[in-house]
């Protein structure tokens, strides 16, 4: 019996050991959250420079325990433009060659799965919005998220991965119910 255990216990630190990685679910728009944004009389969005690209930036490196978090675009910067670029696209609001451009620098994006029972997501960004060459919007957003988690790696690693896209989605959300966000982006 105990054999078989051992023999278990080494089955799953080789499935969530170090080279093992798990991959962030595709973000999913907010549709309660975009519904009420369609109300708005919003300008046309394109998107600007997105930064860190290099996948070895802290913030484009997700430890899950042993096991690590990728995203498929490749870092992290690129799945919160590609999860912004996608709730542009269901607003219809967005436009390659909109003089109204949205530039994010990814400045923290953690989860945290050390604890016995919670889990902890925290993203921090800092977006601008400029038209043209005018700064419209310069602002710092931050979200942390909490989730029920475990101390076996086997529950808690597979939980982290599916909130990931939550954090996004929780930061996404700061910044659409932002008034200075809403004010320019709107037409006048």
């Amino acid at each position: 019996m105990l054999k078989v255990r051992l023999v278990g216990l080494v089955f799953c630190v080789a499935i969530l050991g170090g080279c093992a990685s798990f991959e962030a679910p595709l973000y999913s728009p907010d549709y309660q959250i975009i519904d009420a944004l369609k109300s708005e009389p919003l300008n046309k969005l394109s998107l600007g420079e997105f930064s860190p690209m290099d996948p070895q930036a802290a913030v484009n490196k997700i430890s899950l325990r042993a096991a690590g978090l990728k995203a498929k675009q490749g870092t992290f910067t690129l799945y919160f433009k590609d999860a912004l670029q996608s709730d542009l696209v269901e607003l219809d609001i967005y436009d390659e060659a909109s003089p109204f451009k949205i530039s994010v620098e990814l400045l923290e994006n953690d989860i945290d799965i050390s604890g016995l029972s919670k889990g902890f997501g925290v993203m921090s960004i800092n977006l601008k919005i400029k038209q043209d060459e005018v700064v419209l919007l310069n602002k710092q957003y931050s979200t942390q998220i909490e989730f029920e988690s475990s101390f076996a790696a086997a529950v808690a690693v597979p939980k982290a991965q599916s909130e990931y896209p939550v954090l996004v989605k929780s930061l996404l959300a700061k910044i659409y119910l932002d008034r200075e966000f809403i004010k320019a982006v709107t037409k006048i």
